[in-house]
């Protein structure tokens, strides 16, 4: 499940239930499980029913119903999301920490993108002499893509080098024939590395991966790291574990939290580079989001959950914290409007790839504003503000 499967919701012709719980992993200051939700859940039930005709809230109460006799059967340890309309039911268990939400109609995607954005995309390749199994990560979950199996046929290596079939119970020859047919086989593992290579960079292209993880024996994912292109090997990382062969959902048990480590030591690194740089760079919420609108910005570095009110100029759109109700710009009038309302609009507007960071990793970054980025090169602004 991802971004572009749920954003196929909204072709669908009937009203979607969408709805989020924050489940009861969260604890009260005297160390007792939080409440249940389901209390919450009937209350916000009746309050959109009262507002339909009889048609509208008896399509409701079916995908309500649907949504409670589940919830019955599994309680809600981690935060979740379902979305349920005819013939088709999504439910999500969610990494990150979400809101209790209840929506009829269209489906409410705001808090799934923020999660999504929150935790990145990544690829994952799991390798042994047998082949390579290729998965994407995003929104916690592990799919599977495609796998790539290892096959070479040795019996005209063994013909053209014995003259004959090996008798049973012979043992294989030493010296230069042995040592030529290790070399074949090495250079055809080399081969079969260089062919994964290529293929995590067209997955990293097209599933917009933040980093790869390569699980395996560091003698094939050392090779197939080498073979990478810069841009690539520079976000690659080697788990050094034999998990080829599991099924994916024990994958997915082992490398959750080795994926929660990369991702704060991710966060800690890219901070700490941002803050040392001295060119190229901007830290500071104020100027960060002027320079955000301008195009000036590459990729915005964020730290997850920050979020703060803003005014908009109406007829312009400059965006600032200033609080006058006119704008300094065109004289036009401003409206209210959060950080997290529009941040994905600018920066969709602009080309803009952000990074969101872990708070307690990225700290000093939180301290000085919460936002930075790196500049685009002058000649690069022109073109994201022409495309």
């Amino acid at each position: 499940m991802n971004l572009s499967d749920l954003d196929s919701l909204a072709q669908v012709s009937h009203p979607i239930l969408s709805l989020y719980l924050e489940g009861r992993s969260k604890r009260s200051a005297g160390g007792r499980a939080a409440l249940n939700s389901r209390p919450w859940l009937k209350k916000q039930a009746k309050l959109l029913a009262a507002g339909m005709n009889a048609t509208e809230r008896k399509a409701f109460q079916a995908q309500f119903d649907r949504a409670e006799t589940f919830l019955k059967s599994s309680p809600v340890n981690t935060p979740l999301a379902i979305f349920a309309t005819e013939g088709k039911w999504i439910c999500l268990h969610l990494p990150s920490p979400a809101s209790n939400e209840l929506q009829w109609g269209t489906p409410a995607l705001t808090q799934i993108r923020r999660i999504a954005e929150e935790q990145q995309r990544l690829c994952i390749i799991a390798v042994d002499r047998a082949g390579a199994r290729f998965f994407h990560y995003e929104l916690g979950e592990l799919a599977e893509l495609s796998a790539m199996k290892f096959e070479i046929d040795v019996s005209q290596w063994k013909r053209r080098e014995h003259g004959h079939m090996a008798r049973r119970n012979t043992k294989m020859p030493h010296g230069p024939l042995r040592d030529a047919f290790k070399r074949r086989m090495d250079e055809q593992y080399k081969h079969f590395f260089r062919h994964i290579a290529e293929r995590i960079k067209f997955v990293c292209a097209s599933e917009h991966s933040a980093a790869v993880l390569l699980v395996g024996p560091e003698r094939m994912t050392k090779p197939i790291e080498s073979a990478l292109p810069r841009e690539v090997r520079d976000r690659a990382v080697l788990i050094p574990e034999d998990l080829a062969r599991i099924a994916s959902a024990k994958l997915q048990a082992k490398l959750l939290p080795k994926i929660a480590e990369w991702m704060r030591r991710f966060s800690e690194e890219r901070a700490a580079r941002l803050l040392e740089s001295t060119r190229g760079s901007v830290v500071g919420f104020d100027e960060t989001l002027a320079k955000l609108q301008n195009g000036r910005i590459g990729t915005l570095l964020l730290v997850r959950g920050l979020d703060a009110p803003l005014r908009q100029c109406i007829n312009c759109g400059e965006i600032n914290r200033s609080a006058d109700p006119v704008c300094a710009t065109c004289r036009g009038p401003r409206r209210k409007v959060m950080l997290s309302e529009v941040l994905e609009d600018l920066a969709k507007r602009h080309h803009t790839r952000i990074e969101i960071l872990d708070p307690d990793a990225a700290r000093k970054l939180a301290q000085a504003g919460g936002m930075g980025g790196w500049l685009r090169q002058p000649t690069l602004v022109g073109r994201a503000r022409s495309s």
